[in-house]
């Protein structure tokens, strides 16, 4: 009767060796900030780094804030969609509408540089 569960890795690639590694709190502070840039646990990020794996370009961070803006946005925008389905009256919608505009206005411009302009 076949035995139930996860397959066990084939013996090469099981990971049964530990190193411990010793770092100063500045060290280890440097180690997380450059793991969480590459969106990666420490100890993967320090895997690839001493095997000479190539790591992952670090996302931008002008992308993630304008991804939180983005998200903002669009939950508001979902909020007076909802409420306009719904036929209730929104006071404000209008402020708000031009507050999200220039809100959509500033993040295209941070995405879309600017190009030159011909003469």
């Amino acid at each position: 009767m076949a035995k139930g569960g996860r397959p066990r890795k084939e013996p090469l690639r099981l990971r049964a060796i530990r190193v411990t590694v010793r770092f100063s709190p500045a060290e280890h502070q440097q180690l997380r900030l450059l793991a969480a840039l590459h969106q990666m646990p420490a100890c993967s990020y320090l895997r690839d780094a001493a095997l000479s794996r190539p790591l992952p370009k670090p996302r931008p961070s002008i992308n993630e804030a304008a991804y939180r803006e983005l998200c903002r946005i669009g939950s508001n925008l979902n909020q007076l969609t909802r409420l306009a389905n719904a036929g209730q009256a929104v006071p404000g919608v209008l402020s708000t509408l031009r507050h999200l505009t220039e809100n959509l206005g500033s993040i295209k411009a941070v995405l879309r540089p600017s190009r030159p302009r011909r003469s």
